[in-house]
Parts: structure tokens; sequence; C-alpha cells
């Protein structure tokens, strides 16, 4: 089904890596010291996907919440941490290596910052496989927006008909329709199958 596909763009918390423990560790230990109430793990499972800042306010609905100082804490917490718990699912570096064999480009688009993606998958050894990873501080703009879609176009000069977007929830494929590329969701990830189902992606795979 994929292979006419050139240009692979994978999420990555979800789809390549599962980082759920040490996330939900790091975030919660900052919004302790920053005087908040921890979250349950289905509260957490649900921020890992869309652009933290907007969820995160939302989700602890308290007018004395400041992104800015919580984001210093949870960036400190979650660099101590070394990604102790985080592990590539299986297969991944597998499929990351054939591709490459293949001659396809390899690409990351995630909402975790850049620095923190380019450490976790420098730290999993599978960094020499990706192109590129893009976070929301690349080009100041979170997926659903499609902006990191386009300037990988721009980058490899292929056809939006030769991408493809892989990830593990409603916004990796609100992201690929709004690029106007092949959208595959994947159901191991952190959101279940009849959510995904109802985005319409063009395939899921487990």
């Amino acid at each position: 089904m994929l292979d006419c596909k050139e240009v692979f763009v994978f999420d990555l918390d979800g789809t390549l890596i599962d980082s759920m423990k040490d996330v939900m560790t790091a975030l919660n230990d900052a919004l302790e010291i920053c005087g908040f109430n921890r979250l349950d793990n289905l509260s957490i499972k649900a921020l890992i996907g869309p652009d933290l800042r907007c969820f995160l306010v939302e989700k602890v609905n308290d007018n004395r919440f400041d992104f800015d100082v919580f984001e210093k804490e949870f960036v400190r917490l979650y660099k101590d941490q070394k990604y102790s718990t985080t592990k590539l699912y299986p297969e991944v570096v597998e499929t990351l290596s054939k591709l490459v064999e293949q001659n396809k480009k390899v690409y990351v688009l995630t909402n975790k910052p850049s620095y923190q993606s380019i450490d976790i998958l420098k730290y999993l050894k599978v960094d020499k496989f990706i192109e590129k990873i893009i976070g929301p501080d690349t080009y100041n703009l979170a997926k659903p927006n499609p902006i990191g879609i386009s300037k990988i176009q721009e980058e490899t000069q292929c056809e939006l008909a030769e991408m493809v977007f892989i990830g593990d929830t409603e916004v990796d494929i609100q992201t690929a329709k709004n690029a106007n590329i092949t959208s595959v969701a994947v159901s191991y990830g952190y959101r279940d199958s009849l959510l995904l189902e109802n985005e319409n992606p063009n395939y899921i795979i487990s």
C-alpha cells in the first residue's frame, strides 16, 4: 500500500517510542513543585499528542498556573531522568533501517520540543536513520498545523502523493489531512482504535 511513497514522516511518542512513564513522572513532579495537583494516568495520556501548552493549561484550569514556570521544571526533571524507561516499540529499528536501505527519506514530526526529541533518538541510537527532527519550536507552530509537512516537501522536492505521515493520535491524522497527504494511524500507541477510526485515516495498522 505504501510502495509508491518516498518520504515517510513519523510521529514520536506513541509511534516510534513508548515514553509514557518518563513523561508522567516528570510532568506530575513538575506540577507538584509548582503547587498543583498531580494528574491521573488517563489525563496525561490524553496530553501526549496535542500541543502541551494549550491542553495542560486547560486541564489544570487554575488562573495561578504559569506554563512557562512549569515548563522549566518539567524540562529539568525530564532531562535528569535520562529517559530511563523510554524505549523503542518492537521492530522500529528494523523498519527504519529497511526504509533507509530502500533510499526512502525518513523524518520525525512531533509536538515534543525538538531538542528533547533529538536527545531521545540519539539515546536510543536511531537518529542515524532520520533526516530531520521537527518539533513545535522548529517553526513556532505545533501539529495539526501542516507547516512541518510543507517544509519537508520543500526540502525533498517530492510530490504530496509521495508522502505519508504515521502517528498514533487524532492530531497526527488531522495533520496529514491538513497537509493533503496519506495518513497511517497506529493502534498500539496512546489512543484507542475507535477514536482513530472516527478520524478516518487512510490506513490503520497494528
